[in-house]
């Protein structure tokens, strides 16, 4: 702007103004992720590390990454390695902000282990103000085995004549030993069995001679 103490006969052409055009500069975003421990042991905590790495030569701004758990898991903790995070129910994010070119962050979400078995979990990068040169390394999986013998409540306990049943499920081709105890410290085993499917079916028709036994399954 040009000014001066004496009277200007036309103030319109005192004033220039430039014009800046943003260029949405493309980049180049990687997620990878593991899960540890690998296989993990039912009802404990498993941790998954998210890597996100900005590949191209531009900043990437307004990074986000998204994770649905999946079912079989219960949400713990989420820490991002930058920016914040957040949860609910199943669904997990963290908004990283900005990431320069070359620069990584590292997140980690923990869950608990509720069931035996594999489950999958993925995750996927995203930015939403800039254009993504490659797709295809925005989604990261892994998959994850949950070890033990996992009690089945709803079908086990004392039958209508007063056998104990046990239902449980495991691993499969795995051989498990029932065992039984009075106190919880000397155990006998009563029934060994090789499961094809993980399922193992026990009726303990000797239960009601006791007043009270304890029961565990041993790979």
């Amino acid at each position: 702007m040009v000014s001066a103490a004496q009277i200007e006969l036309a103030s319109a052409n005192n004033t220039a103004a430039n014009t800046v055009n943003v260029i949405n500069l493309p980049v180049d975003l990687a997620i990878s992720m593991t899960g540890a421990p690998n296989p993990v042991s039912v009802s404990s905590n498993l941790t998954f590390s998210l890597i996100v790495t900005n590949l191209g030569t531009n900043s990437a701004i307004g990074v986000k990454v998204t994770n649905t758990l999946p079912s079989g898991v219960s949400f713990v903790s989420a820490t991002a390695g930058q920016g914040t995070s957040a949860s609910s129910g199943s669904l997990v994010t963290f908004d990283l902000g900005t990431l320069t070119n070359l620069a990584n962050v590292t997140n980690l979400i923990v869950v608990r282990a509720n069931l035996v078995g594999s489950f999958t979990n993925s995750a996927v990068v995203a930015i939403p103000t800039q254009t993504e040169t490659n797709l295809v390394n925005n989604v990261a999986v892994v998959v994850v085995t949950v070890d033990g013998v996992q009690f089945n409540a709803a079908s086990s306990g004392v039958t209508t004549n007063g056998s104990f049943q046990l239902n449980l499920m495991g691993h499969t081709n795995k051989t498990y030993v029932i065992q039984v105890s009075t106190n919880l410290v000397a155990w006998t085993p009563i029934f060994t069995n090789s499961t094809l499917t993980g399922a193992l079916n026990f009726i303990y028709t000797n239960a009601p001679n006791y007043t009270a036994r304890f029961y565990r399954a041993v790979e």
